[in-house]
C-alpha cells in the first residue's frame, strides 16, 4: 500500500481488517485455486475499460498507509502497554 501499489490478499482475517473488498484492494479465497487467477483476470478486464478504479483504491491504500505506520504501531503498543503497567495492582 505505502508503495502505490494495488493490494491482492487472500480473504483471510489479518487482511480482512486492513482491506476492504473492491475499496483499498482486492481479496480471494485461499481454499479455492481458482480465486486468484478470477481476481487478476478482473484487474485485466477493468484496465481495458481505464483506470479509475484502481486509482481511487491505491489512493485510499496510500492514505491507510500513511497513518498506519512502523512508529505508529509502535506508539499505539506503548500505549496499550502502559495504560496496563498503570493499572493497580489488586493481588
Amino acid at each position: 500500500m505505502a508503495r502505490g501499489l494495488l493490494v491482492i490478499a487472500s480473504h483471510t482475517f489479518g487482511n480482512r481488517t486492513i482491506i476492504q473488498q473492491g475499496q483499498n484492494g482486492l481479496l480471494y479465497n485461499k481454499t479455492v485455486l481458482e480465486e486468484r487467477a478470477k481476481v487478476i483476470i478482473d484487474i485485466v478486464k477493468r484496465s481495458r475499460f481505464g483506470p479509475n478504479s484502481f486509482i481511487k483504491m491505491v489512493l485510499m491504500e496510500l492514505r491507510f498507509a500513511e497513518t498506519h505506520t512502523v512508529d505508529a504501531v509502535h506508539a499505539e503498543k506503548d500505549k496499550i502497554l502502559m495504560a496496563i503497567l498503570e493499572r493497580p495492582n489488586d493481588g
